[in-house]
Order: structure tokens, then sequence, then C-alpha cells
């Protein structure tokens, strides 16, 4: 049966009292669980600033750290280093943004680019998207769009897409229904292989992402800053 996302909220101050009354080992089971929800518990404070209780620990997103500086001569470096039908690349964000930000792309690294996004879904393909929108431009919004809409529930890459969709900004405004929807839905994310727990957690930081997004999208651009010696 699909888990309803409001229930950890809703009966964390129940299960507070009940516990505090006469305590249970399936009272403290059903009260642990609860205060596994970060949702719960920032909304709940107050409540369980007393309790024994040890949070979780964080999962990180990224294990491999911060991505290596990148100017737009090493990035060009690098790539010449790589075949033209490279599906995957590490740090591509960084590596791509360095060139994009020195002018246009070659024609070979145009082409690697349009390989890392176009060629299989995935954290490539959610991480090089925003990047060829930068390339080619607003006419090809509609098909990265196409792309990137369905995966944006999908447990393991679902959060990779939001992000991306998050740094189109308002070019992404499109895609805001689908994630509305994903922030408007009453029960948690479907996740095959997991437990229970980490079913909650892995909703609630999908959940996370798509408010970000939906922020990113519908803040307007900062204007480009006036130069002091303009008048």
């Amino acid at each position: 049966m699909p888990q309803l996302r409001a229930a950890p909220v809703t009966l964390l101050p129940l299960l507070i009292r009940c516990h505090s009354r006469q305590a249970t080992p399936g009272l403290a089971d059903a009260l642990g669980t609860a205060l596994i929800s970060r949702t719960a518990r920032q909304a709940h404070g107050a409540l369980i600033a007393g309790l024994p209780f040890t949070p979780p620990p964080k999962t990180r997103r990224h294990p491999f750290g911060d991505p290596p500086a990148y100017d737009s001569a090493s990035a060009a470096a690098l790539l010449a280093a790589k075949p033209v039908g490279v599906a995957r690349l590490g740090h591509a964000t960084a590596i791509f943004s360095a060139l994009l930000d020195a002018g246009p792309l070659t024609f070979r690294q145009a082409a690697q680019l349009y390989n890392l996004t176009f060629s299989r879904p995935g954290r490539a393909q959610a991480r090089c998207a925003p990047l060829w929108l930068r390339h080619a431009g607003p006419s090809a919004l509609p098909r990265l769009l196409d792309l990137m809409t369905p995966h944006l529930a999908d447990y393991a890459v679902g959060e990779f897409y939001l992000e991306g969709l998050a740094r189109m900004g308002r070019a992404a405004l499109p895609a805001l229904p689908a994630v509305t929807a994903l922030i408007d839905r009453r029960t948690r994310i479907p996740v095959n292989d997991s437990t229970p727990d980490a079913e909650m957690e892995l909703d609630e930081r999908l959940l996370s992402a798509a408010l970000h997004t939906r922020h990113a999208i519908l803040t307007p651009a900062a204007p480009p800053r006036r130069d002091s010696s303009d008048g």
C-alpha cells in the first residue's frame, strides 16, 4: 500500500504524547520511525527537543567531493583525449562550463556534449542537458524537457534531473507542471529495493529538490550588472 507523505508529520505529536504516558517497545519503534522523517522533525522541533534521539546520518549525494577547477585550456585538453562518442564524463558540468564561458564549442566538443546529453537517460544526461541548452539555444528546449520530465519521480536519478531544471531557471518554465505534480502528490515515491525508512528519506529528498527547482524556475533572472564607468 502506498505510504502517505503526511503520516510522520501528523502522527509524531500523538506518538510523543502516548510514549510519554506509557512507553512500550511498539511505541518506541513507531516513534523512532517517525523521527527519521526530516520533515516531521522540522515541523515539531520544540516537541522533540527533549527526546533522546540521534539523527540519522546524512546521505552524501556527491561522493566524489568538489570538482576540480578547469579553465578553457585544461578543459579542452581533457576532452581532446576523450572519444567523440564519450558516454560518461566526470565533472562534465565544470568542464563544459569552462569552455562555454570562454566562447563557442568546437564541432568536436559539441559532438561530445551531444552524445553525453542524448545517448541514454541518467546522471550524465541530467547534468549535460542545461549545457546543451546553453550551447544550442532556446530551439533545443522542447526536446530537452521531453527527455527530462519523465524522470523527475525516479528515486535513482530524479534529484539530478530536478537539479538540471533548476540550473535552466526560467527557461524551464514549461516543465513547471511536472515539478508541481511531484510536489503535490500525497503518497511517497515507490522504491522497490529499499526499506520503508529509506523510502521515506528518498521521497523527502526528492520533495526538497522539487521545491528548490520550483523556486529556481519562478525566480526572475537577476539583471546584468552595470559597469560604473557606463555612467
